[in-house]
């Protein structure tokens, strides 16, 4: 669990819980609009409650869902985003996510992340929680 400075806590989820559905749900419906394809044939959520997925949600203090983020590691030290979606009005909620998933694990060493942007939005649109590297 790590909180935020702005009121904030990640922790580790299930992609499958309510708040996971809904926050997949708006990011594909994000998607959708931006490219045509929400891709959701393209992401299972099964893979990210087996071992070689994780899966976080970004909460109020209150417990109000903020924001997602879908790793799949492919070994100890190196993993791909899948998905990161911030709700519009929780700005730092991405970048506190991708930091809780990157931060050094027992034994001292972080997980190396990697962005795949030919499978997001071609536009830049952070307003609406989108982001193209």
């Amino acid at each position: 669990m790590s909180q935020s400075s702005v009121g904030f806590v990640v922790r580790r989820d299930d992609p499958t819980s309510p708040e996971g559905q809904l926050l997949l749900d708006e990011l594909s419906a994000i998607l959708a609009v931006f490219s045509g394809d929400g891709g959701q044939s393209r992401f299972r959520l099964a893979d990210f409650r087996a071992s070689g997925g994780t899966f976080y949600i970004a909460r109020t203090a209150l417990g109000e869902p903020l924001g997602c983020g879908a790793f799949w590691h492919f070994d100890t030290g190196t993993a791909e985003v899948k998905r990161l979606y911030s709700r519009s009005s929780a700005a730092g909620v991405g970048k506190a996510i991708l930091g809780y998933f990157s931060r050094p694990k027992r034994g001292g060493k972080g997980t190396e992340t990697s962005l795949h942007p030919s499978s997001w939005p071609t536009s830049l649109d952070t307003s609406a929680g989108v982001w193209n590297c």
